[in-house]
């Protein structure tokens, strides 16, 4: 970085002059006066010394990544000026981003006007990722300061959060919407599945009479098939500061923070029901309520991943507890899949919400054994977690006893053979 030496000069003549008149050494006095007739000099120069004309583009190999992708960045700065010194280029990196490769910044000496180019490779993680100028600092020869300057040159790189299969996850809503899908609506009609018999009525088609059913009862009877729809999903991802364990400080954030498991699974089971052509919705619950109004498609998941990367845990004392959740915000009847690792004072509200008519499933990311993956081995700390495990095993056991359908997800190990173990049992 370029030293200020108007401020070095100035301190080094007033050392000087106070060490020579202390001492008694009149040399040193002497001394101080070549650097002060410099400084002098330095100063006169400084007066007509013109800003830098620069201008600066930036390109992102990538605008749109996943978690931990390294995308590159070419930094082209355009010195039209003045032959300088010194020319100190530095980008402004934003924060959480890591340089891998190369250098974000750069001295050049006895720059003349002509185009330099910075190259280099940084890992994102999740989140938004907002480079909003370039800082220069130019010298002209003999001067004894810089000219700083900041020129505008705004870039945004999203990093998106990964996903993984979850198609074991099974959807039993109370309620479906009108159009075809995939998830069983308790109706006789079209489908796959067998549902009930009836008599026949004419108009019924020759391939669903049930002839066994007619030999044993001596009338025609008609087989009925399932209707497969598709329904409103609210995904609910707890994002309050009190119910994430965060060891970032440890290793990297994706593997070092519970809430990113929860963002990963959010992300997961949004694409999953979108791409079952469900109608789905996500609410972030933590210092604000970020409410992503419910949608179908391709364009409503990537505004879904767009919401989950810039979500951050935080604190707000309305939200401390889950007994603030907007019902109105879901249609009645509806799928509700909440992803949150689970206070105790969370499980009377849940059960409350699967008795208002909500069909309510519970991700949640354990909390205790992802703790003590990340703690070392202490006699006394593994008593603090066996009980800390039979306290949470008691709220998930009260939830079950509520008829909400929970997984407890290690998260040492993949989402969906987990699901594709506790859930399979759920009847349609």
């Amino acid at each position: 970085m370029l030293p200020n030496q108007s401020t070095f000069l100035g301190l080094l003549i007033v050392a000087l002059v106070l060490g020579g008149l202390a001492i008694r050494v009149p040399a040193l006095l002497l001394l101080a006066l070549p650097v002060l007739v410099f400084w002098l000099f330095g100063l006169l120069q400084s007066t007509d010394q013109t800003p830098p004309h620069i201008k600066v583009k930036r390109t992102l190999s990538a605008s749109r990544v996943l978690d931990g992708d390294f995308v590159q960045v070419k930094l082209e700065v355009f010195n039209h000026g003045p032959k300088t010194a010194q020319l100190w280029i530095e980008d402004g990196l934003p924060p959480q981003l890591e340089v891998i490769d190369g250098e974000a910044a750069c001295l050049r000496v006895g720059a003349a006007p002509q185009t330099t180019i910075l190259t280099y490779t940084i890992a994102a993680p999740r989140g938004v990722h907002r480079w909003q100028q370039v800082r220069v600092r130019s010298q002209q020869p003999l001067s004894a300061s810089c000219n700083h300057a900041f020129f505008p040159c705004a870039s945004t790189l999203w990093s998106l959060p990964r996903t993984e299969s979850a198609n074991a996850l099974l959807l039993a809503p109370r309620r479906t919407r009108v159009y075809a899908g995939v998830i069983h609506a308790r109706r006789g009609g079209q489908g796959l599945e067998f549902f009930d018999t009836r008599e026949y009525v004419p108009g019924d088609e020759v391939r669903r009479i049930h002839w066994n059913a007619t030999a044993r009862t001596g009338k025609w009877i008609t087989t009925q098939y399932e209707q497969e729809r598709i329904a409103d999903v609210a995904l609910v991802l707890d994002a309050r500061h009190k119910s994430t364990v965060d060891y970032a400080h440890l290793g990297p954030k994706s593997t070092h923070a519970l809430f990113e498991y929860s963002v990963r699974a959010c992300a997961s089971l949004a694409q999953l029901m979108l791409a079952r052509g469900n109608r789905v919705g996500l609410l972030s619950y933590g210092k604000t309520l970020d409410w992503t109004l419910p949608g179908f498609g391709n364009r409503q998941r990537e505004r879904i991943l767009q919401a989950l990367a810039r979500t951050t845990p935080g604190r707000k004392v309305v939200f401390e507890g889950l007994e603030h959740l907007p019902k109105r915000l879901f249609p009645l009847h509806s799928q509700v899949v909440l992803v949150s690792p689970l206070l105790q004072q969370d499980v009377p509200v849940l059960v409350r919400l699967q008795a208002h008519g909500f069909h309510l499933t519970v991700i949640s990311p354990d909390p205790v054994g992802f703790e003590a993956a990340l703690l070392p081995f202490d006699p006394l700390l593994q008593a603090a977690l066996r009980l800390a495990r039979l306290d949470r095993n008691r709220s998930l056991q009260a939830l079950r006893r509520g008829h909400v359908v929970v997984l407890d997800w290690d998260t040492k190990n993949p989402l969906n053979p987990q699901l594709l173990r506790s859930l399979a049992w759920i009847k349609r």
